[in-house]
């Protein structure tokens, strides 16, 4: 009988260590941490399309919000302030002859406009006169609903910054002046609701800084 050889001892080996991957298939549902991933666009062209505008919206900001925050920064120039300047001699001059050329002025509208102390001598805080309180000049007139009855003075144009002018909703008459086309910085025109009549002038296309012109309800 043959003598049966031994078979040659082979230690057994530790496992290989895992991958990554292959630890991650099988560690358990319950253990495995997700970190946010980018989300995969459909395969649908316009569907992607739309998500991607949704997305850029939402972090995008509108641009009447920054329209919105230059107005109001521009209102804060406006604003009348205690602290800000006083107004300009020559323009108060202005203001007043203005109010020199009104035969009728129903609702003492203009009865604020007036010499007397320093404080009432200060147009700033006449009614209907707003001020840039930087630099004190007369930035906005507002005469709407006055019902001043007369011309419009033409002494008006000293207000050189004058950017806002509503004199609607009063009693001129006669022909729109033309010497309204001289206010290089106006940015605002209201017209309306008086008793103009012929033409509207050439000149007032000269006002490349204005941005709205109201000329309704003329006879």
């Amino acid at each position: 009988m043959a003598r049966r050889e031994p078979e040659p001892f082979e230690p057994e080996l530790p496992p290989a260590p895992l991958l990554p991957l292959e630890m991650a298939r099988r560690e358990p549902e319950a253990l495995r941490t997700s970190t946010p991933t980018e989300e995969i666009l459909p395969h649908n062209p316009a569907e992607g399309h739309s998500r991607a505008t949704a997305s850029a919206a939402c972090c995008f900001s509108p641009p009447a919000a920054a329209t919105a925050g230059a107005a109001h920064a521009l209102e804060q120039q406006l604003r009348p302030d205690d602290t800000g300047e006083s107004c300009l001699p020559h323009e108060r001059d202005a203001l007043l002859a203005f109010k020199q050329g009104i035969n009728f002025d129903y609702d003492d509208f203009l009865a604020s406009w007036r010499r007397g102390q320093e404080e009432e001598e200060d147009c700033c805080r006449w009614r209907g006169v707003t001020c840039n309180n930087r630099t004190g000049h007369v930035a906005k007139l507002d005469l709407g609903g006055s019902f001043l009855d007369d011309q419009i003075s033409p002494s008006l144009l000293s207000l050189e910054q004058l950017e806002y002018l509503d004199l609607s909703w009063t009693l001129f008459s006669g022909s729109i002046p033309s010497f309204l086309g001289g206010f290089k910085n106006l940015r605002y025109l209201n017209l309306s609701s008086n008793d103009f009549t012929g033409e509207v002038p050439h000149q007032l296309g000269n006002l490349s800084n204005l941005r709205q012109l109201d000329l309704g309800s003329q006879p």
